[in-house]
């Protein structure tokens, strides 16, 4: 079920890039825009996350669904999934705390 869960985030997000891709090259003379480092910096940092913590920020935070839900799609308990998103926005924000200063990430935030 976890499998599943994470694969339907994954799909979703990849089908929201696929049509923010497919505008940008509709519209007419517009270049897309090239990766900042936020993002670059910010998927690093979620890239080297354990598994578990990861589908719990992809599916709370990207795909917002409710905790309860997230709980209900992994199949574990609600207090689980607080737990891995509290332990996964400290590594997160450890992780970008240790970015040099460029382009918006900040180390105190």
């Amino acid at each position: 079920m976890r499998r599943v869960a994470v694969n339907l985030a994954t799909d979703g997000f990849r089908r929201t890039r696929r049509r923010l891709a497919l505008a940008v090259r509709l519209r007419p003379g517009a270049d897309p825009d090239p990766p900042t480092f936020d993002r670059l910096a910010v998927t690093q940092a979620l890239r080297a996350l354990p598994h578990d913590q990861r589908a719990v920020v992809v599916l709370h935070h990207l795909l917002d669904l409710p905790v309860d839900r997230v709980a209900a799609e992994l199949g574990v308990p609600i207090g689980t999934v607080k737990s891995r998103l509290a332990r996964a926005r400290q590594a997160l924000a450890a992780s970008l705390a240790s970015q040099p200063e460029h382009g918006g990430v900040r180390g105190n935030g």
